[in-house]
């Protein structure tokens, strides 16, 4: 019974929400940054959980990577500062419509 999930209910604002949830990314950022100095785009990938088009996507947008020969190679500690400088807010929900389909203005 140890290993029982609990259920409880938390109440916070959304500033200590917005507290926990940078603390708990920037824990997995940390534990992602242990390993070899360097990764290929695969291993990137893996890391990331994306396709190799989505990673290539986040080089153009800036992410720092380092050509060898024909390969990008990925600094563990550099792809963690980047992620954590360029952490986009939450997507805003659509806007609700009304019964016939169109939009309700707020």
């Amino acid at each position: 019974m140890k290993d029982q999930p609990v259920q409880m209910l938390v109440t916070m604002t959304r500033d200590e929400l917005e507290q926990t949830v940078d603390r708990a990314v920037d824990r997995r950022l940390s534990e992602l940054v242990a390993g070899p100095r360097f990764m290929t785009i695969v291993q990137l990938c893996e890391m990331l959980d994306v396709s190799k088009p989505t990673a290539t996507a986040l080089v153009r947008e800036g992410l720092p990577a380092v050509r060898v020969g024909r390969e990008l190679r990925f600094e563990r500690t550099a792809v963690a500062e980047w992620l954590r400088e360029n952490r986009s807010e939450p997507a805003k929900p659509p806007p609700k419509k009304n019964v016939r389909g169109h939009l309700r203005s707020v």
